[in-house]
C-alpha cells in the first residue's frame, strides 16, 4: 500500500471511529426499548444496525472488531431474552472501550479488550 492509500485508510478508520460511537448509543436505546417494551422492530434495528458496524469495520481492516461484532450479532440469533440484552450493552461497552484505544494508538490493549468481550459473550 503506498503512503497515500494508507492516509487514505487512516482517514477512514477515523471516520468509522467517529460515525461508530454514534451508533453505538443507538443500538443501547434500541437494546433499552426492546427490553422495556419488547417491541420486535427495536431488536429489527439494534441488528441492522450491528450488522453494518460488521461490515464498515471489515472495510477498514479493524477485522478484530468485525469478528467480535459477528458472536455480538449471534447473540440476538440464539436468544432474545433478558440475559441477551445484557450481553449485548455489555459487549458495546467493550466495543466503544476498544475504539477508544485505537484512538490512543493502544492495539494490544485494544486487542485485549476484545478477547475479554469474547470470552464473556461465549
Amino acid at each position: 500500500m503506498n503512503d497515500e492509500d494508507q492516509e487514505f485508510l487512516i482517514s477512514l478508520q477515523k471516520d468509522f471511529i467517529d460515525e461508530t460511537f454514534d451508533l453505538l448509543l443507538k443500538c443501547e436505546e434500541c437494546l433499552l426499548n426492546f427490553e422495556k417494551n419488547f417491541d420486535l422492530s427495536y431488536f429489527q434495528e439494534y441488528m441492522r444496525i450491528i450488522h453494518s458496524i460488521k461490515g464498515s469495520s471489515r472495510a477498514v481492516e479493524f477485522d478484530s472488531i468485525a469478528s467480535t461484532i459477528h458472536l455480538i450479532e449471534s447473540l440476538g440469533q440464539k436468544s432474545k431474552d433478558h440475559s441477551f440484552v445484557e450481553n449485548s450493552l455489555w459487549a458495546i461497552d467493550g466495543i466503544r472501550e476498544a475504539l477508544e484505544l485505537i484512538k490512543e494508538n493502544k492495539k494490544d490493549e485494544m486487542e485485549s479488550k476484545l478477547a475479554l468481550v469474547v470470552s464473556k459473550i461465549k
